[in-house]
């Protein structure tokens, strides 16, 4: 019986916890795009399509150096004009927990202007999945606490 009882008391104080977060797991994610001729104009926007509006924008050259810092606009785009070849990287955050990150290949072609690059979005995890994995870790914590404490009894 007190097995059940604890088990009982786990699983409120789980059901507890997702009720807690529940408003967190209706936000949205972020995604990044790359646009235009003649410099670079990247367009950062939430799962529904709202731009990311004025929002901290960070540039890292192919060395790892910062570039160029500021914030996007009202419609989340931000433009720059690459100085040389390579791998740079565009780093979007909102300040309420959203961040887009775009690696950007740039070749001679884009920083002639010749060129418009195609970008990776690596903003891979969203607000809900991280909801979900925090669930499934307080879940699976709990199962082998349970299976921990019924094996020790049954022996």
């Amino acid at each position: 019986m007190r097995y059940i009882t604890a088990c009982l008391r786990w699983v409120g104080f789980a059901l507890g916890l997702i009720l807690a977060a529940a408003p967190a797991v209706w936000g949205h994610g972020a995604s990044g795009a790359i646009e235009g001729r003649g410099g670079l104009v990247i367009a950062s926007a939430y799962d529904d399509g709202e731009g990311i509006s004025f929002a901290k924008v960070t540039i890292q050259s192919p060395e790892g150096k910062t570039f160029q810092t500021g914030f996007t606009d009202k419609t989340g785009r931000f433009a720059f004009v690459p100085d040389q070849p390579g791998e740079w990287k565009f780093v979007t955050e909102d300040g309420m927990g959203h961040r887009v990150e775009v690696k950007i290949p740039v070749t001679p072609e884009i920083v002639r202007g010749e060129q418009i690059p195609k970008g990776q979005n690596t903003a891979a995890v969203s607000k809900v999945e991280r909801v979900m994995e925090g669930v499934a870790l307080i879940f699976g914590c709990m199962g082998l606490y349970f299976f921990w404490k019924g094996k020790k009894k049954g022996a």
